[in-house]
């Protein structure tokens, strides 16, 4: 279930770079039914997936310890809080307008308040809750990583878990309500993306400031989830990479050969719920 979260790590990071990319080369987006442009953006997109996917992530995942991201990734739970803050600006704008800045395609979706799910999204989007139980894989390699008594630790532990549980579900809920009243309409086809922030037109610069930061996060984020994947393999081949260099050698083999299947997986992959779903549906119904 970490290694599909690791994909979709992959595919948003490449989107809010191209989105970035659009930006600041004045790119306007693809009209629905012009072919020719959306296989130049199709184009675009895998070639930045590419550079993602085999010069970037692979140089994060020869970070053996966590450590070294403690005093950054402290500045993450800043980025999120002024995407949320964002997302609510541009969410109560369009409510009350009736119109998305900087969109001259956009209608008010309909109907709109989504009371009935599509099809069998009910059992999807459902499951996928069950993604929260992948920290319990996580917590065996932060367990190790700490320093302190044992009691000091699993103190840590309990309460990192729990404020991060509640603060992230209450963020969460807030913009996936506020999504599904602005955006996925069934007369909305150029504003139903899998994923919130790609939604909002390349050319709006706050949401551009926020998608180049919502990078940073993710690119903070990725070392830990390829630390806790490639634990997880060493333990199963008795690998301890502070033993000595050979094993750390297959340590870090680990996770540049997880980082580049990652990619190649990534590449092939339309959407991130294409890969999110069915894993979180099947892995984290096992684990609850």
């Amino acid at each position: 279930m970490l290694f599909a979260v690791i994909v979709c790590y992959a595919i948003i990071v490449s989107s809010y770079a191209h989105q970035a990319y659009d930006y600041f080369m004045h790119i306007e987006p693809c009209s629905i039914g012009d072919h020719e442009c959306k296989e130049k953006y199709d184009q675009t997109e895998f070639f930045i997936r590419l550079i993602v996917g085999f010069a970037i992530l692979p140089l994060e995942s020869l970070i053996t310890s966590i450590k070294v991201l403690n005093f950054i990734s402290s500045f993450a739970i800043i980025f999120v809080l002024v995407t949320l803050v964002c997302i609510v600006v541009r969410a109560v704008q369009t409510m009350v307008n009736g119109t998305l800045p900087f969109s001259t395609s956009f209608s008010m979706r309909e109907p709109s308040i989504p009371l009935v799910p599509k099809g069998l999204n009910i059992f999807t989007d459902f499951t996928g809750m069950f993604a929260m139980f992948s920290l319990q894989p996580v917590i065996p390699p932060l367990y190790e990583e700490l320093i302190g008594t044992k009691s000091f630790k699993k103190l840590v532990l309990i309460k990192a878990s729990d404020i991060a549980s509640i603060v992230l579900f209450v963020m969460y809920m807030i913009a996936a309500v506020l999504g599904c009243l602005i955006f996925y309409g069934d007369n909305q086809p150029g504003f139903s993306t899998d994923n919130i922030l790609v939604n909002f037109p390349s050319a709006d610069l706050l949401m551009a400031i926020v998608r180049i930061g919502y990078i940073l996060v993710i690119m903070i984020g990725y070392p830990v989830l390829i630390f806790q994947v490639r634990a997880s393999l060493a333990s199963w081949f008795r690998i301890n990479y502070q033993i000595n260099c050979k094993h750390k050698t297959v340590f870090l083999s680990l996770g540049v050969g997880t980082a580049v299947l990652t990619s190649v997986t990534a590449l092939i992959t339309p959407s991130i719920l294409v890969i999110f779903d069915p894993f979180c549906a099947l892995f984290g119904t096992v684990l609850f």
